[in-house]
């Protein structure tokens, strides 16, 4: 009888320890997009949709500029009748009359880049009289620059938040654009420096975001080694120049080269081919999407699912974090699919951007689509974070050999790259690309900017001050 006790005991112990870890892992992702399905499917036939999904749903894919500009400059000279610019939209929001004119210089700027696509301004600050120069900002964009302009209310967690961030929410309604195919939504006080068309013809994404690389400069520890090398100190060696390069080359000869269709199986195809973020996340799990540039497939049951995170936020967290709190990258990673919502006449859509099931995330190069101002602030080793891949961010998480330090330091000379890449071969690429012009002619340390070299006071390391000289980053 005891024995019989005891075992009901442990029984119910055990179905209670089953039923508190469910709750927890329900509250712990409850937020998170991989949760979020098409109420219109019936649930028995999600296992089956998911199954016949044309990608692999089990990992996050990252794609480099190269491949975003081959994919862009092939599909646009081979089949330009394919694409109906109609259906993509820049997207700018403005929640006050001070936020319109950085507005208008790049709607401007876009217009004078000869975008393809249509522009579109979301705005929810009171009309104004006519002889102001808001209403007179805003007739030009509509008028002279063919900017399609939609008031509407700002979105704010509570009706009383007048907080100075509490606005940013506003920019989430870009979600709800759904008579686009897809947007690039970028952030008012964002410098436009070329048009970003190449952006639309990514392969299928819910979203397409960089990561935000600022978590990352603080944490990266350049090594200086000794004149053997440290191949024989590291057990995964960062990637060179020349296997970052062959990457990218593979890809084209292998997919976009010979590309003559641009369907949905050249799409799938191309994102089968791009690389995974899965060694990244293992080494850094706690990496976030940025939202000031974010390449969005508008669709309202996300836009719904955004609205009430947005509802049940914390004080202290604000659009970035709503994203990630929705796309949660270490959540998303086994399950990145999302069941669209079909909305209205599709006839005239783009035919690859139309699957009923499309990855709910894709990680976009950093180091192209959002240099920070505050990167010309930092030293020379601090820049690691801006210049590395996607792919590659997990290894600023532990040390890897620097040429800056080694340069700097110890007085090293070279010509050109070739010589370089010679004689330290263990360096990473990401090392390597301010530091040459655009021939692959070293540049010579006074004309890097060095200013000067502080001692350390036993606490921290010693410091080298170099100007990032913006014009020899080597990168397109």
């Amino acid at each position: 009888m005891a024995l019989s006790r005891r075992i009901q005991r442990t029984l119910i112990l055990l179905v209670s320890i089953f039923a508190l870890t469910y709750v927890l892992n329900f509250f712990k992702h409850k937020n998170s997009i991989v949760y979020l399905k098409n109420p219109t499917i019936p649930k028995s036939k999600i296992g089956e949709i998911v199954d016949s999904t044309p990608f692999d749903i089990s990992t996050i894919r990252t794609i480099k500029q190269e491949s975003i500009l081959q994919n862009y400059r092939s599909f646009t000279i081979e089949h330009p009748e394919i694409i109906n610019w109609d259906k993509f939209a820049y997207v700018f929001y403005a929640t006050s009359p001070d936020q319109l004119l950085p507005v208008f210089i790049n709607v401007k700027e876009l217009r004078k880049l000869e975008t393809q696509a249509q522009i579109h301004l979301i705005y929810s600050f009171h009309d104004v009289g006519d002889d102001s120069r808001t209403e007179r900002m805003l007739k030009l964009l509509e008028t002279r620059y063919s900017t399609k302009l939609e008031k509407i209310e700002p979105i704010r967690p509570t009706a009383d938040d007048f907080s100075s961030w509490s606005d940013s929410f506003t920019k989430l309604y870009a979600f709800k654009l759904v008579q686009y195919d897809r947007i690039v939504y970028l952030d008012a006080d964002s410098v436009i420096r070329k048009h970003m068309d190449e952006l639309f013809l990514l392969p299928p994404a819910l979203i397409a975001a960089p990561l935000n690389y600022i978590d990352y400069r603080k944490i990266y520890k350049p090594t200086i080694w000794d004149d053997l090398g440290i191949l024989d100190k590291l057990d995964d060696i960062p990637p060179t120049p020349f296997e970052y390069e062959l990457i990218t080359q593979d890809l084209y000869h292998s997919i976009i080269e010979n590309e003559l269709e641009f369907n949905d199986h050249y799409f799938w195809s191309l994102y089968a081919a791009l690389q995974t973020l899965d060694n990244t996340i293992e080494l850094s799990p706690h990496m976030k999407l940025a939202s000031y540039l974010m390449v969005i497939t508008p669709d309202l049951n996300v836009f719904e699912w955004i609205s009430k995170v947005i509802s049940k936020r914390k004080q202290e967290e604000y659009d970035m974090e709503i994203i990630n709190n929705v796309f949660n990258i270490n959540e998303v990673r086994d399950n990145n699919f999302h069941i669209r919502q079909r909305n209205g006449d599709i006839g005239n859509s783009n035919p690859w951007l139309q699957g009923e099931i499309i990855p709910a995330v894709l990680i976009l190069p950093h180091n192209t689509y959002s240099l920070l101002s505050g990167e010309f602030r930092h030293p020379v080793f601090q820049h690691s974070a801006y210049l590395v891949s996607p792919a590659d961010i997990g290894y600023l998480e532990k040390e890897s050999p620097s040429l800056s330090f080694q340069r700097a330091l110890k007085g090293i000379h070279y010509k050109d790259i070739e010589e370089v890449v010679e004689i330290f071969p263990e360096v990473p690429y990401w090392d390597w690309g301010w530091r040459f012009d655009i021939d692959g002619k070293c540049t010579d340390i006074e004309e890097l900017g060095i200013n000067e070299k502080i001692g350390g006071n036993g606490e921290e390391d010693e410091k080298i001050d170099l100007g990032l000289n913006i014009q020899n980053l080597g990168w397109d």
